[in-house]
């Protein structure tokens, strides 16, 4: 039995011993009715079956192991989206962006990398502290460190350009954080990391597939509960590079369009104010 999932394999051990055991009383019962034992008699005297279960990957079905480097996870996209839905909005909401990048407004992907580099730098120190975690916990580390922390990478750098895209899209820095949350909330219900995302309606797999932490989770499972091999999680590092590429392109989109606005209402007040003076 795969127990690489707790909560599935409770549901599939469940299933097989009520099968397995009604079929094999049924049987019992039927043969001693043969040999002319009472159906009320033989209903009390057959024996139940004995199964053995051979566990795959998370043998002891420990939850720690199972939830907790999962949930460290939503963590730290939460940390992530919560800092970055600010980045941009605050500031547009303030009035301070024109007199602060005046002189960036022909370069909107490095003023966006200003933004999240920072946080990038953050995330280091918040792996840093996971790891020390995983060792005094003494969770299981995942197989292949080296592209762990190239998924991670990719994983941050995606999370960061969504949270960035949405900074800039909505100039309100409280509903910013409210449909960042409004995101990042139900991601690891419809993540498929407890239940399978082929279980759930097309709609909902549409947006978990948007959402970087659903790839990052299908492939930390593989490397850290199953102890899969690292060419099994290239299509969800290539399904993370993809939405990276995609946020940070929308995102340079929406901030270029955003400077030109700003800045062409900045010169006319300038303008006039250099008259009146």
């Amino acid at each position: 039995m795969n127990t690489g999932n707790v909560l599935t394999a409770n549901f599939a051990s469940k299933a097989l011993q009520l099968t397995i055991g009604t079929f094999s009383a049924g049987a019992s019962i039927k043969a001693l009715q043969k040999a002319g034992m009472p159906a009320t008699k033989a209903a009390t005297q057959y024996e139940p079956f004995k199964a053995n279960y051979i566990t795959l990957f998370n043998t002891t079905g420990n939850y720690l192991i199972f939830m907790w480097p999962a949930m460290l996870a939503v963590v730290l996209q939460q940390v992530i989206l919560l800092a970055m839905a600010v980045s941009f909005a605050a500031e547009f909401e303030r009035g301070s962006f024109v007199k602060e990048y005046a002189k960036m407004k022909r370069w909107a992907f490095p003023t966006m990398l200003i933004k999240v580099f920072p946080i990038w730098v953050f995330s280091i120190l918040i792996v840093g502290v996971y790891y020390f975690m995983h060792m005094i916990f003494r969770v299981p580390m995942p197989e292949g460190i080296f592209n762990f922390i190239l998924l991670t990478a990719v994983f941050v750098g995606s999370a960061s350009f969504l949270g960035v895209f949405i900074s800039i899209l909505i100039p309100d820095a409280l509903k910013a954080t409210q449909i960042l949350m409004v995101i990042a909330s139900p991601a690891f219900i419809i993540s498929g990391f407890t239940w399978p995302l082929s279980a759930m309606p097309a709609f909902v797999q549409f947006i978990a597939n948007i959402i970087p932490l659903t790839p990052f989770l299908q492939a930390f499972k593989i490397l850290l509960i199953q102890k899969g091999s690292v060419e099994l999680t290239f299509p969800y590092l290539k399904h993370l590079s993809i939405l990276l590429v995609v946020y940070a392109v929308i995102g340079w989109i929406a901030l270029k369009i955003k400077l030109w606005f700003i800045f062409k209402k900045a010169v006319p007040v300038e303008s006039k104010e250099l008259h009146e003076e």
